[in-house]
């Protein structure tokens, strides 16, 4: 089922009718119909260890010396089309962008000039999740943590925003996840002892 209205209807009527209107039945009775927008949801996820992507170098992450991580952004759509559908996050200036994306179909592309990533997936149909594929993409990013960065856990990427257009109630779609840190939450394998730069 895709395309959802609610319909509310208000009524009143009164029992007391003025001498000079009897016999006139005074009631009122009016209709709304609303169009429910589509439940979206986005993920953002950030692993150490992935099978998508495998990555290396030390943990915690060590100044001077790389360490890469796997970003991975997920779409749920549930109740009506969307369409122009469109991921964009930043890369912070003390991120690198090895340029290993899976699956690589060329949607999602990386702007060195400022540093952004955006992911164009266009339509996303009802029902994504409950009886069509997740829109998902998993991407590579690197840190090379300076001195500056020791005790901290640096941001591997941030400003992450998905926007849409919900084709059914022609109502704008925007979502933002949380930023992701070196303390990968999502990643039982790290987490803040492991994610914390050291020299």
């Amino acid at each position: 089922d895709k395309n959802f209205t609610v319909l509310t209807v208000a009524s009143i009527d009164s029992p007391n009718v003025p001498f000079e209107l009897l016999g006139t039945k005074l009631e009122g009775k009016n209709e709304l119909a609303v169009k429910i927008n589509s439940r979206v949801v986005f993920y953002q996820k950030g692993f150490y260890q992935d099978s998508l992507i495998p990555n290396s170098g030390p943990l915690p992450p060590k100044v001077g010396e790389k360490t890469t991580y796997t970003v991975r952004w997920q779409v749920l759509n549930i109740s009506n089309d969307i369409s122009g559908t469109e991921i964009s996050a930043v890369l912070p200036n003390w991120m690198q962008w090895p340029e290993k994306i899976s699956p690589a179909d060329g949607s999602l592309k990386y702007d060195a000039s400022s540093r952004k990533v955006t992911w164009k997936i266009g339509k996303i149909a009802a029902g994504t999740v409950v009886i069509l594929p997740v829109k998902k993409i998993a991407f590579q990013v690197a840190l090379v943590p300076s001195s500056s960065q020791v005790g901290l856990a640096p941001e591997l990427i941030k400003g992450a925003k998905l926007e849409a257009r919900d084709d059914f109630t022609e109502m704008p779609v925007s979502l933002t996840a949380p930023d992701l840190k070196t303390s990968l939450t999502d990643d039982p394998a790290v987490g803040y002892d492991k994610g914390t730069v050291v020299n």
